[in-house]
């Protein structure tokens, strides 16, 4: 058996843009929802509208002959989904507020089974079709100041023989508010680290992030990248400014970085 040592650097990476601040808030509370907009009822984000039934064989009936089991005739089949009621639309609602020193704001969508459409304040704000992944939304363009009431709207639809398997309906994972102070907001998903080497006792990591699409390019701004160790010590810091598109890029080196070894049999 051969065994190839794996050597990997242990570092935490935290950045911070000079005068950003921000807030979490998790929309899990108080959400409205309905399958025919008209009829409403209180739920719990995350939730799955048709989890609770009633089973029926009719969600997921096909009529089709399987030439894998050898079949020419055409016959019922059903069941390839739990029988229960994915297919269709679904509305959810949520009323929320943002202090007025809050001026870009995020909706994050753990997930929303399927084809999102967010309206806040009645525009539609973005459009997610895929329903496995996670996805943003800037909300800034629609928001009310002034500590006034936002409505937050989701339109989701699972069209019939758009899954193969059961994938549930509605927003089955968290929702977030994300609020920042300013117009300069890193992208939350715009991260990037790599080990370039590591020489003795020294570790050169190569970390890039770019600036948010709605962030305001006039201003002068510049991040702080911190380094800490596993028990939280700082390793390592720098200041690096943004090119004119909003992207930093920088390298730092690490001194007696901390390694662990790991063998791999093949």
């Amino acid at each position: 058996m051969k065994k190839i040592a794996i050597i990997m650097l242990t570092a935490v990476v935290s950045m911070t843009a000079m005068a950003q601040e921000k807030i979490e808030m998790t929309l899990n509370e108080g959400w409205q929802f309905s399958r025919d907009n008209i009829n409403w009822e209180e739920v719990t984000v995350p939730h799955d509208w048709a989890i609770s039934g009633p089973f029926d064989k009719k969600w997921d009936l096909q009529v089709v002959a399987i030439k894998e089991n050898g079949e020419n005739v055409a016959t019922e089949k059903s069941g390839r989904s739990g029988a229960l009621p994915w297919i269709g639309k679904g509305y959810y609602k949520i009323t929320f507020t943002v202090p007025p020193v809050y001026r870009h704001v995020q909706l994050v969508f753990d997930g929303a089974m399927a084809d999102a459409h967010v309206y806040v304040n009645g525009q539609l704000a973005g459009h997610w079709a895929y329903g496995y992944n996670a996805f943003i939304v800037d909300a800034s363009p629609y928001i009310h100041a002034n500590k006034r009431v936002n409505e937050l709207e989701v339109r989701l639809e699972n069209k019939e023989e758009s899954n193969r398997w059961y994938p549930g309906g509605g927003i089955y994972r968290p929702v977030k508010l994300l609020m920042t102070k300013g117009f300069n907001v890193l992208d939350t998903w715009g991260m990037y680290v790599r080990t370039l080497s590591i020489d003795g006792d020294k570790a050169s990591l190569q970390i890039e992030h770019q600036l948010d699409a709605g962030s305001s390019l006039d201003w002068d701004y510049e991040l702080i990248i911190t380094l800490t160790d596993a028990s939280g010590k700082v390793v390592a810091t720098k200041r690096t400014a943004p090119d004119g598109m909003g992207h930093f890029a920088t390298q730092m080196t690490v001194d007696h970085p901390s390694r662990y070894t790991r063998s791999v049999r093949r």
